[in-house]
């Protein structure tokens, strides 16, 4: 999924150096929900407030557990699989971490 942004949320990373505190209440102030921060003409990091980082994790660890609660269920509901261990489950979902980045 492909973010977009503003022109507002889009400030030169010598900018955002120069007017750090600004930005950062903006941020707070909710001025902007989002700054991407461009270097060489690309959006290289986003700043977001404490409180929508958090959310965003959140949201990642419920759809994690979800996955492995889905995973859990389908396992135990064909009775035509052996259970792995939990070294080998970990070591499914690592290889699945990496191929998805």
């Amino acid at each position: 999924m492909k973010v977009s942004y503003t022109t507002e949320e889009l400030i030169p990373s010598t900018e955002f150096a120069k007017g750090f505190g600004g930005f950062i209440s903006k941020i707070i102030k909710g001025s902007v929900e989002k700054l991407a921060i461009v270097k060489n003409n690309k959006p290289e990091a986003v700043v977001i407030s404490i409180a929508e980082y958090e959310r965003i994790k959140m949201l990642a660890n419920l759809a994690e557990d979800l996955s492995i609660q889905q995973m859990v269920h389908e396992r135990i509901g064909d009775g035509k699989r052996e259970l792995l261990d939990y070294d080998e489950y970990a070591k499914q979902r690592r290889s699945k971490i990496k191929h998805a980045i």
